[in-house]
């Protein structure tokens, strides 16, 4: 039991861990293979037999659009699912709203607006630098959407729905569990790894592009850390995953590597300076309370 359980009758959050990622991935893997089924036998009919068959079901569901999307919805499912398990089952809690991250006190319209700007500084500063170092032009930054109305918002919907489906599985729980664990700064980075690995285990990607991520979520995890707002981090992972999906708007790995590594440290200095301006009041203010004036 003492290998299950801590002091304190909790299952130990290795436990929680495993159950998110190795139940993600199972379910995640089985409901791959169950869109390729689907395209396999109900969508697409050439004639093809075998394992040809199922290589172009695999094309259809990995380069399809509406089959992505669909995908999306449905692994966001799966988050919601396993989350509700780890509060509800493993940790006897109610999956309330406030528990779970919507706090409508750390939440506004402002929020959404400053994550939007800051997913487009991200986007925009990784091309700028693109073309001030290695010579590529602004036609990056052109807008391309296209596709039909329904397909646009089925796009938008999906990328809405799994960003904030996985900033409130990430943020909201588990990474609150491993600063407790672990520490503000190894809990935040912990965290961020294994949200990107969770992203990626399935489809190979260059080792820039994977540092780019984690340095740009462990910057998303220290702004929900301090101003718990998952309308923030929500949008700014949606953003992220719409510029290049619905809009056509990519920057190349290796600035996008360098932008989020200024960004990260924009943003610790920020918070430091204001943590400093706030320490100096407090401490000025004792001093007047300890010698008030005559």
């Amino acid at each position: 039991m003492k290998l299950l359980k801590n002091d304190a009758g909790d299952v130990r959050l290795l436990w929680k861990v495993l159950l998110l990622v190795v139940g993600f991935f199972a379910v995640t893997y089985l409901l791959e293979e169950f869109f390729i089924w689907i395209a396999k036998y109900g969508v697409i009919r050439t004639g093809v037999m075998g394992s040809e068959a199922t290589e172009q079901a695999h094309q259809f569901v990995s380069e399809f659009p509406p089959a992505g999307d669909l995908f999306a919805i449905a692994e966001s499912l799966i988050w919601l699912l396993i989350g509700w398990v780890l509060v509800s089952k493993v940790e006897k809690q109610s999956f309330k709203s406030q528990l779970i991250g919507f706090e409508w006190k750390k939440n506004s319209i402002m929020m959404i607006l400053i994550g939007i700007v800051i997913a487009t500084l991200f986007v925009v500063l990784s091309i700028v630098m693109n073309v001030v170092f290695w010579g590529g032009t602004f036609d990056l930054l052109k807008v391309q959407v296209s596709g039909t109305f329904g397909g646009i918002l089925l796009t938008f919907v999906a990328a809405l729905v799994l960003a904030f489906t996985q900033e409130l599985i990430f943020r909201s729980y588990l990474q609150d569990r491993m600063i407790d664990k672990f520490g503000v700064g190894v809990g935040i980075m912990l965290t961020s790894i294994l949200f990107v690995v969770c992203n990626v285990i399935f489809r190979t990607m260059p080792a820039i592009e994977l540092l780019s991520g984690i340095f740009l979520y462990i910057l998303i995890g220290y702004l929900y850390y301090r101003l718990r707002s998952l309308y923030l981090v929500g949008s700014i992972h949606t953003m992220i995953i719409l510029y290049p999906a619905l809009f056509g708007i990519e920057a190349p790995g290796e600035e996008r590597f360098v932008i989020a590594i200024l960004l990260m440290m924009v943003g610790f200095y920020y918070f430091n300076e204001k943590d400093q301006k706030e320490k100096s009041a407090e401490s000025i203010e004792g001093h007047h309370r300890a010698h008030p004036a005559h």
